[in-house]
């Protein structure tokens, strides 16, 4: 309805707006014309009017459009606002509404607890009378004592046994519960991730709870007079007495029933986490296993890495050498051609590419024993004068390294023309 009211509003400012425009351009048009009145008229006095510019009209006009637009803006905003808070509201009444579901649960649970708590307490002083009964018991057999002990070794001997048998059935368990406990392990990480939202949302429903606890009180207060109000019926209820008893006997062996299962559960979730903590004494012990194991291994990779990288400096060392005593082998040999060169005596033979291979045999300190020339492209002259030179360098140079030396060393002796 406003939105109709709104257009037809924003029309009629149009509308108007345009007459007053065209009035306005009509007496502009009139403005300055020559009216000349008749004799016999009444002079009446002219009208004066008001130029208007048709750019501040136009101003207007557009100044009105952007508040009609500003208008239509902050309405479409307000409904965008009243849609936000009726989801808003919906939203809250749902949460309304699971949370008194969540109490009426809690409620039927609190009084279950409560039943379940009392056959404890019965049960509880059920225990206490047996156990009073056993100390005077215990109290008369104190002087058998002495004969029971000699029973009791005995028995303590086949526990013994039986704890054995025990452990070893124990040790094919922990390696099922290690299965279990990696299955464990991945659920609490899920349970952790939805504990963590879990406690942002109680945490907003505790203020509410506080406030909802005092309507539980009230509806507590109103169960109390009907409590009273059923007392008053228990007169009727005499006539069922027989079966409710019968039901009652019943209820009562399932309390003990259930009383024993949840010592039984006590005792087994102990029994799991001394089991658990066995366990993760185990994964402890291995993990420390497991990791000077890796310690270990990367030693020995480092020291066969070590051997590696020693074993190829050495070859390169070696390789080293080997080039080093080849060039001073060289310059050996060049050093003892060159002394026996220097001492050759030539037989009048110029113009020939003379030479011949020498074998000479040597002593340390370079003494030659003795000297053979083959392969000579020369005649026997030439061969003597070649094994007389050798014979007058001796002593050969020295090696410049002691393993050079050799006691037969070949070279070719090519003397210079």
């Amino acid at each position: 309805m406003f939105r109709h009211l709104f257009l037809n509003f924003r029309s009629f400012v149009y509308s108007l707006l345009v007459h007053v425009l065209a009035v306005l351009l009509l007496i502009i048009s009139f403005e300055g014309s020559v009216y000349t009145p008749r004799a016999d008229a009444p002079k009446v006095e002219p009208i004066k009017a008001q130029a208007v510019s048709e750019r501040d009209v136009m101003a207007e006009i557009e100044r009105i459009k952007q508040q009609d637009v500003a208008k239509e803006e902050a309405k479409r905003e307000s409904e965008e606002q009243l849609a936000a808070m009726r989801a808003e509201t919906e939203r809250l009444e749902e949460q309304r509404a699971a949370e008194d579901k969540r109490l009426a649960e809690l409620r039927k649970q609190s009084e279950q607890e409560a039943k379940q708590a009392e056959a404890k307490r019965q049960a509880e002083a059920k225990r206490v009378a047996e156990l009073a009964a056993e100390r005077e018991a215990e109290a008369k057999a104190a002087e058998a004592a002495k004969q029971v002990e000699v029973k009791k070794l005995a028995d303590l001997k086949r526990q013994q046994q039986e704890l054995q048998a025990q452990k070893e059935a124990e040790a094919e368990r922990i390696a099922e519960l290690k299965k279990t406990q990696e299955t464990e392990t991945q659920r609490l990480a899920e349970l952790k991730k939805n504990q963590v939202t879990e406690t942002e949302k109680l945490a907003a429903l505790k203020a509410e709870q506080a406030e909802k606890a005092e309507r539980l009180k009230a509806a507590q207060a109103a169960e109390e007079r009907r409590r009273e109000e059923l007392e008053k019926l228990e007169a009727e209820r005499v006539a069922r007495a027989k079966e409710l008893a019968a039901i009652e006997a019943e209820k009562k062996a399932e309390a003990e029933r259930l009383a024993k299962a949840k010592a039984d559960k006590e005792r087994l979730e102990k029994e799991r986490a001394a089991e658990a903590a066995r366990v993760a004494e185990l994964k402890q012990k291995r993990e420390v296993e497991e990791r000077k194991r890796q310690e270990a291994e990367q030693r020995k990779q480092l020291e066969l890495a070590l051997e590696d990288e020693m074993a190829a400096e050495r070859q390169r060392l070696k390789s080293a050498r080997e080039r080093q005593m080849d060039s001073l082998r060289l310059q050996y040999i060049a050093a003892i051609r060159d002394k026996v060169e220097r001492v050759w005596t030539n037989p009048g033979k110029r113009g020939q590419d003379l030479q011949c291979s020498v074998l000479v045999s040597q002593i340390p300190g370079g003494e030659v024993v003795d000297v053979r020339v083959s392969e000579c492209n020369g005649d026997s002259v030439f061969q003597r004068s070649v094994e007389q030179a050798v014979r007058k360098a001796s002593p050969l140079p020295a090696a410049p390294d002691p393993e050079l030396f050799e006691r037969q060393l070949q070279f070719v002796f090519k003397p210079k023309n």
